[in-house]
């Protein structure tokens, strides 16, 4: 379990990283 949420953490991570990086 916390595994899944350690994998849908980073992908949540990196999408907020890509859309900081676009401002």
């Amino acid at each position: 379990m916390l595994a899944i949420y350690n994998v849908f953490h980073s992908i949540f991570a990196s999408k907020v990283n890509k859309e900081a990086y676009n401002f």
